[in-house]
């Protein structure tokens, strides 16, 4: 089964890490143990302060077959992915069919998921010389992340300038004759966050917990864990 399903608890949300390990027999007896990287599974924990009862009867019909890899679904995290840490790693590259001065460029890098893309990270700023190309590097795409965009201007308020799906890859600024500089008109970056993420999860075997906290209402708790 494959069901979109965006659950939004009126209490608490938790999202977790649990790191797969592989075990490594040796002639003298031990064991080594070690983090299968990069990809862990995720649990996300969802709670209810106070479940009014056609909620809580609605998720027990929808979760009594969600247990276990023949039970996944498609699931919503509350959070969406968070910006950049930093914006990457700028550089220079020298400028082959035009002059462009020196200038000081401003710059920001931000995420896309299927759904959406992330504020911005914090802006950085470089001081070029002539005839140099700015270039920037983003940073090692997190998970969820299908791409980023690179924002750039000669001020704070930059603009759109290349959008990338190769985690790695290092932008160019464009070498065009008869500029002041190889920057492009472009929209800004966004002002809300909307890089959410769609995961495929299933429901932890008896992790499906309520309890009646009033006559119309209850607390509801259940953990789903990421199928990868």
């Amino acid at each position: 089964m494959s069901e979109l399903f965006n659950l939004v608890p009126e209490f608490e949300y938790i999202e977790q890490d649990n790191y797969k390990t592989y075990r490594t027999e040796f002639r003298a007896g031990t064991v080594q143990t070690r983090a299968a990287w990069p990809k862990p599974k995720r649990t996300f924990t969802l709670r209810w302060d106070a479940a009014l009862t056609n909620e809580k009867e609605y998720a027990i019909g929808f979760f009594r077959d969600q247990v276990g890899s023949a039970g996944a679904f498609e699931y919503t995290p509350q959070d969406p992915l968070p910006p950049p840490v930093r914006p990457g790693d700028p550089g220079t590259q020298a400028q082959t069919v035009a002059s462009y001065g020196s200038r000081v460029y401003f710059y920001q890098t931000t995420w896309h998921t299927a759904i959406g893309e992330t504020t911005p990270s914090a802006t950085n700023s470089i001081a070029l010389n002539a005839d140099t190309l700015f270039t920037l590097k983003p940073i090692k795409f997190p998970r969820g992340a299908i791409k980023c965009g690179i924002y750039v201007d000669t001020d704070e308020i930059t603009q759109l300038q290349f959008e990338s799906a190769v985690d790695g890859s290092t932008w160019v600024e464009p070498d065009i004759s008869g500029f002041g500089s190889g920057l492009l008109l472009g929209d800004g970056p966004p002002t809300i966050n909307t890089a959410t993420e769609t995961v495929l999860v299933h429901l932890l075997e008896d992790s499906f917990e309520w309890a009646k906290v009033s006559p119309v209402s209850y607390r509801m708790v259940m953990t789903f864990e990421e199928i990868i």
